[in-house]
């Protein structure tokens, strides 16, 4: 008599991978688009509204008109009697005057300051380094008040002065990242620099900065946008709507009496405050993303 054996067949463990793997992968993307719907969404009612008579906050279609952007750019009621130029043009040549230098010499200065955390060792770069951790902790609303008694005592309210200086002295977060990024460049560098003759300035411009670029366009990038979308700062320092930002600039828009209404003229000034930092993020995205990665904070 014979007798069959029937070879039982093991479970297929790579198809079972595959199909955990495919499943993931669609709840990843559903909750991605998601998530996508829920951030573009808003935008999406602001440049359709900005493009429609009346600026009706809806996605319906409502005729398309431009002159919301005509107004800001060119109405009489929207223009400051004393320049007479557009609050807006004025509040973006401001916030770029105010933004640009505080963000360039307080990257500066943090990009130093990181690289003597480190990669100089001298006594109490722990201590002082937990310390500058520290403020990070402490509110930034908490020195508006003797900030300001200070600036005006010193008669520098309605001045540039209190928004571009403070900035110019870096920030702990950027000594925070950027120390990250300098701490993953071989230590061999420095040493072979250092034998060479070379002093730490040059090293740091000639060796550091070139190996971190991308972190620094990433901080550099952050900060731009943080000063660039300031609006307590300006509200707080600023009187004259002559020094306002674009921030402020946009609030004083949207107050005014004759346009208090027209929802069309401040969503297209919205839509085109918005343009710089779009544009900027689109350009440099890569070098963004790279700086972040390479602080080690994944």
């Amino acid at each position: 008599m014979r007798v069959e054996y029937v070879k039982r067949q093991a479970p297929n463990h790579k198809n079972t991978n595959k199909r955990d793997l495919l499943f993931s992968r669609i709840i990843s993307y559903v909750v991605l688009i998601f998530l996508s719907f829920v951030v573009v969404y808003p935008f999406a009612i602001m440049i359709i509204s900005s493009l429609t008579e009346g600026g009706s906050y809806s996605l319906g279609y409502e005729g398309m008109s431009f002159q919301g952007y005509v107004k800001i750019f060119t109405s009489v009621v929207a223009v400051d009697p004393n320049t007479e130029v557009p609050y807006l043009v004025t509040g973006l040549i401001n916030t770029l005057l105010i933004t640009i230098p505080s963000t360039l010499i307080g990257l500066f200065v943090s990009a130093f300051s990181a690289y003597a955390f480190a990669k100089i060792k001298f006594r109490g770069r722990n201590v002082l380094f937990f310390i500058l951790l520290t403020t990070m902790m402490v509110p930034g609303a908490l020195l508006f008040v003797p900030s300001f008694i200070i600036y005006n005592r010193l008669n520098l309210i309605n001045t540039f002065f209190p928004l571009i200086v403070p900035g110019c002295f870096g920030t702990a977060m950027c000594v925070f990242f950027l120390r990250q990024a300098f701490m993953a460049i071989p230590d061999d560098y420095i040493e072979a620099a250092k034998l060479d003759g070379i002093g730490h300035f040059r090293i740091f411009w000639k060796i550091v900065v070139p190996l971190s670029a991308p972190a620094l366009i990433s901080q550099g990038l952050l900060g731009f946008v943080a000063g660039y979308n300031d609006y307590l700062g300006p509200l707080l320092y600023l009187q004259d709507s002559k020094l306002y930002t674009l921030q402020t600039a946009l609030h004083l828009i949207y107050s005014q009496t004759e346009y208090s209404g027209d929802n069309q003229m401040f969503l297209a000034a919205t839509v085109v405050s918005l343009l710089p930092t779009i544009l900027i993020f689109l350009f440099a995205q890569k070098y963004f993303v790279k700086g972040i990665t390479n602080t080690g904070l994944k």
